[in-house]
């Protein structure tokens, strides 16, 4: 993924487009947490493990 990839809605929604999985979003969220200096500015950060279980959940949701 490119090193400022946006999270604004119509960028996320070409990256799914073009094949990008949820997953790949959230590791690249949590890994610019992990590079953060400043981890105060969360309340409380939700597992990567569970986030990521949860992305791939999507993978049995389907749009009509």
């Amino acid at each position: 993924m490119q090193k400022d990839f946006s999270l604004t809605i119509p960028t996320l929604r070409k990256a799914y487009a073009n094949g990008i999985h949820p997953a790949d979003i959230i590791q690249e969220i949590y890994g610019k947490i992990s590079d953060s200096k400043d981890f105060n500015i969360f309340i409380s950060l939700y597992p990567i493990d569970e986030a990521i279980t949860q992305a791939e959940a999507l993978d049995n949701f389907e749009t009509k």
